[in-house]
């Protein structure tokens, strides 16, 4: 990175972090909700970009990834619905996206199909696969997964809710942002 690039990137977190603590200042519970509930989103972006980036670096052009967001969700739900347990609905959301990726894979480099057309093939087919066996009477009977606090951390004033009082999902990605930044571009 170059040295104007840097003053430039240090400048832009610096007045982040100002504006920040002024509306952390104003209203501390209001101001730490917007930025745990950025922090929730950007969990499942991250997730999404990984996958997006680790694909275009083995060569495929992963344009299906929102189709595999909407049946890893759909998987996830129904299996926790049906069995009660959110970890056998993880496990089943983890598995539908496995399934996505193979599929994406057999057509772009097994059948030689045109790598966006079989991304937006699979778009298309989980939206619609969704869309007609989505039942409005299924429901979760049961919450969601809880916190895990880190010691001390959690109880940093604005930073320990937002970062150290995460679910199990959320610990997990930032621990895969490092190990697949490290794999890509430090291996």
């Amino acid at each position: 990175m170059r040295p104007r690039q840097k003053q430039l990137l240090y400048a832009g977190l610096t007045a982040i972090l100002i504006l920040i603590w002024i509306f952390y200042s104003a209203d501390d519970l209001q101001t730490t909700a917007v930025l745990a509930g950025t922090v929730r989103a950007a969990t499942l972006l991250a997730l999404g970009a990984m996958c997006g980036m680790i694909g275009e670096r083995s060569g495929v052009v992963n344009i299906g990834i929102e189709g595999q967001f909407l049946l890893s969700a759909f998987a996830a739900f129904t299996i926790t619905s049906m069995t009660g347990s959110l970890f056998m609905g993880t496990l089943a959301g983890v598995g539908m996206g496995l399934i996505m990726g193979w599929l994406l894979a057999a057509m772009a480099v097994g059948l030689k199909v045109d790598q966006i057309i079989a991304g937006t093939v699979l778009n298309i087919s989980a939206l619609g696969l969704t869309s007609f066996f989505y039942d409005r009477s299924r429901s979760l009977g049961i919450g969601k997964y809880t916190n895990i606090d880190l010691g001390p951390l959690a109880d940093l004033p604005l930073v320990g809710t937002v970062f150290f009082s995460r679910p199990p999902l959320t610990y997990l990605t930032m621990a895969l942002l490092v190990v697949v930044h490290i794999a890509l571009f430090r291996s």
